[in-house]
């Protein structure tokens, strides 16, 4: 699943967004979904933790999965589209840091689930 938001470069990415620091990041993963997708998430799941680099400055960030309960709705404030991707069908434009995380959990995936 991929998202469009109103604002920044009109590009594909995974959805999700920031913590404050006494928040835990899996709580803000299931709150994010829940206020821009009005979904709810099952079986989340930590992928990776990693640093990297967010407009010049250094930043942790927590990559989950999970399964989404329901159909999303896009909030229009800050997501306007979200759609479903087959791995070989991923659009353009598609944002680095999307690739990124992608790739991190493609990778995961398949050890988990060997053959797959």
């Amino acid at each position: 699943m991929l998202v469009r938001h109103s604002y920044g470069p009109e590009h594909w990415a995974l959805p999700g967004g920031g913590h404050s620091r006494r928040e835990d990041p899996a709580t803000a993963v299931r709150r994010e979904i829940r206020e821009e997708l009005a979904l709810e998430i099952a079986e989340l799941e930590l992928v990776e933790v990693f640093e990297e680099r967010l407009s010049g400055a250094p930043h942790r960030s927590s990559l989950f999965a999970g399964i989404a309960l329901g159909e999303p709705r896009p909030d229009r404030r800050e997501v306007v589209a979200v759609r479903y991707f087959a791995r070989d069908e991923l659009p353009e434009p598609l944002a680095a840091a999307t690739r990124k995380r992608l790739d991190l959990w493609f990778r995961h995936h398949a050890r988990r689930t060997p053959g797959a």
